[in-house]
Formats: C-alpha cells, sequence, structure tokens
C-alpha cells in the first residue's frame, strides 16, 4: 500500500513539475510575488493601456477643435499608455512584495479581502509618479 501511494506522489510530483516548467519564467516570477497573477491579466493591463490612452481624449473633447489642441501625437499617447500600465503592474507587485515579505496578508483592516487600502491604490500611485515626470519632460 506504501508503495503505491508513493509512487502517485511521484507520479502527481512529475506532472506538476512538468506543468511549472510549461508556464514559463515571466508567470514564474510574477506568482511567486503574488499569486493570484496570471499571463491574462498582465497582456489585458499592457494591451488596454495605450488604447485607453488613444480613446480617452477623444472620448471627451466636446469640439473637435479642443481635440487639435492636445500637442500629443498617437504614438505619444499609445506610449504612455503603455509606460504607465508597465509602472501600475510595476507597483501592484512591488506592494505584494511588501506585503508577502512582512507576511500580511491585507496591508490594512478598513477593506477586509480586498487587500487593504494600499492595495486598491498601489498601480495609481507607482503610475502617478511616472505620469509626472513624462508631463514635465
Amino acid at each position: 500500500m506504501k508503495s503505491i501511494t508513493t509512487r502517485r506522489q511521484q507520479q502527481q510530483n512529475q506532472a506538476e513539475s512538468k506543468h511549472n516548467n510549461q508556464k514559463g519564467f515571466v508567470l514564474e516570477c510574477l506568482q511567486s510575488i503574488s499569486p493570484g497573477k496570471t499571463m491574462y491579466g498582465l497582456f489585458g493591463a499592457i494591451i488596454t493601456g495605450p488604447i485607453s490612452a488613444i480613446l480617452y481624449p477623444m472620448a471627451f473633447a466636446s469640439s473637435s477643435n479642443e481635440l487639435s489642441e492636445v500637442d500629443n501625437t498617437l504614438a505619444q499617447r499609445a506610449m504612455l499608455g503603455f509606460i504607465l500600465a508597465i509602472a501600475g503592474i510595476i507597483g501592484d507587485l512591488a506592494e505584494s512584495s511588501v506585503k508577502r515579505l512582512s507576511t500580511k496578508k491585507d496591508s490594512g483592516k478598513l477593506l477586509p479581502g480586498h487587500g487593504g487600502v494600499v492595495d486598491r491604490f498601489d498601480s495609481l500611485l507607482s503610475s502617478a509618479v511616472v505620469y509626472y515626470y513624462w508631463m514635465s519632460l
């Protein structure tokens, strides 16, 4: 009986190691910091960042004159959206890393189950710093 369970455990361990090897280096690093992260979420943020940066000024401009006053080209907007998306991801991972190192599940008790207040704004805080420096150039 013991040899059967040992054999099953070995097979399961081999299957898990094969699955982990197929995950890829990036996903493995992300999940070591924050286990809930997926490649779909990563690519979703990277794709929707530039799209939002391009479409946002168009959606809220009340006239074509306001739109022409914005001196950013589409390429500049897309680049800003991409950079802000990456900054948001890095901010989220940094905050998750701090929580993991301090062995805390939540960064506060005000929003239990949501990771705390800091977890709600970590991406925004890191992106705001990058946006400030982008606009000062």
